[in-house]
């Protein structure tokens, strides 16, 4: 959750400073904006995607600023030009910003260590990909030395490893990615008030006054080019990689939720409610946040029928695992925990024997597991499916 957070407060932030850009121009502005688009690459990978976002924000505000300054066609041709220049030069001098500051977080290394050239590795890695578009565009950019290969190997690493993601929705695994899981798992892990308030915007576009076009065009095309993206993408293991979109959501829901107000004042009562709702809803998940599903669905206690990974557990429990044990005198038994590389279960008392996952493969390949197992067994189906055993045995 930590880069995915990250990533989402400094898109925000990026297109909230690009906004503040266009509406008075000014060279501080528009470092404030690259130094925030650079700090979201360096969150994630995904947070290459403030570029096109950027450069549609761009081609809508030349289209209306250039209907709004004059109706003749030869002028506003002309305006059109020059605004349009004008935003190219601002997003090229964006860009060397972010790509500054993105070489900043990698201490200006183009290589993990002095000593280690992995230009070769990571062509090779990259090569692997099956979009012709990403293979071209990151060999380029390795052996032109753009960016740090270290940062390139992994946005190689982010596309070759999604490819092989297994999705796990409505109590069904499918081999691969789906189109459709992101906005199930959107309409799941969502609040209700939060959901409400976005099915009611229409009503408060059509019935309001449209004096805040501009501001709704930066929340509405960020969270759609997200969001478009990300169904495109094979890796379904959570809401987590939709997160970037929900600030301009929430945005957007506050300014409808305003908006029927002002309409009738008598629905501040209704707003009311639906607020109140959500602090309610958020209690009730206390203190498990993670597993959270609205209402509709039936809570956190029945997130994991619909849905699995990030969305219901991220290898947080091992307290709770401990506790477990202790109650039932367990101490003969096997655990497949996929985060022990980075937190040993035999600090929190876990007695279990590790079971191989596809961590342990990776950092520790020497792991002895016998052909059949005698006690408990946790998370049996992730262990039978990553030691390749027959689940019958």
């Amino acid at each position: 959750m930590t880069t995915d957070m990250g990533l989402s407060c400094l898109l925000f932030a990026t297109v909230y400073a690009f906004y503040r850009y266009l509406k008075h121009p000014s060279a501080a502005k528009l470092a404030i904006t690259g130094a925030a688009a650079g700090l979201a690459l360096a969150a994630k990978h995904s947070g290459i995607l403030v570029f096109p976002i950027l450069v549609v924000l761009a081609l809508v505000e030349v289209a209306r600023k250039s209907e709004a300054e004059t109706t003749s066609v030869q002028p506003r041709r002309e305006s059109r030009a020059r605004q349009a220049l004008g935003l190219a030069g601002a997003i090229a001098a964006v860009s060397a910003i972010a790509a500054a500051r993105l070489w900043a977080s990698y201490g200006f290394h183009l290589h993990p260590r002095p000593s280690i050239d992995t230009q070769a590795r990571v062509i090779d890695y990259a090569s692997r990909l099956h979009h012709p578009v990403q293979v071209k565009l990151i060999t380029t950019f390795v052996r032109w030395h753009l960016l740090p290969e270290p940062y390139l190997y992994g946005l190689a690493d982010v596309g070759f490893t999604a490819d092989f993601s297994h999705t796990y929705l409505f109590g069904k695994v499918y081999p691969h990615g789906q189109w459709f899981y992101f906005p199930a798992a959107f309409v799941i892990k969502s609040t209700l008030a939060l959901l409400i308030l976005m099915l009611l915007m229409p009503v408060a576009i059509v019935g309001g006054r449209m004096d805040r076009g501009r501001e709704l065009l930066f929340l509405v095309i960020p969270a759609t080019i997200y969001f478009a993206v990300v169904l495109t993408s094979g890796m379904n293991i959570g809401v987590r990689h939709i997160l970037p979109v929900y600030p301009f959501l929430m945005a957007l829901a506050g300014w409808a939720a305003a908006k029927l107000i002002e309409r009738r004042r008598q629905l501040a009562f209704v707003v009311t409610l639906i607020l109140i709702s959500d602090v309610i809803s958020s209690i009730r998940a206390f203190p498990v946040y993670l597993a959270y599903s609205n209402e509709l669905w039936g809570g956190p206690s029945q997130t994991y029928k619909y849905l699995s990974d990030s969305n219901v557990d991220w290898g947080q429990q091992l307290k709770a695992t401990k506790k477990y044990l202790d109650s039932r005198q367990v101490k003969q038994c096997w655990f497949a925990y996929f985060a022990e590389v980075v937190a040993d279960p035999a600090y929190y008392g876990i007695p279990c024997k590790p079971l191989t996952t596809i961590a342990s493969v990776w950092l520790q390949p020497s792991i002895d597991v016998p052909a059949s197992l005698d006690g408990p067994c946790s998370s049996a189906r992730e262990c039978f499916r990553d030691m390749s055993l027959d689940p019958a045995r």
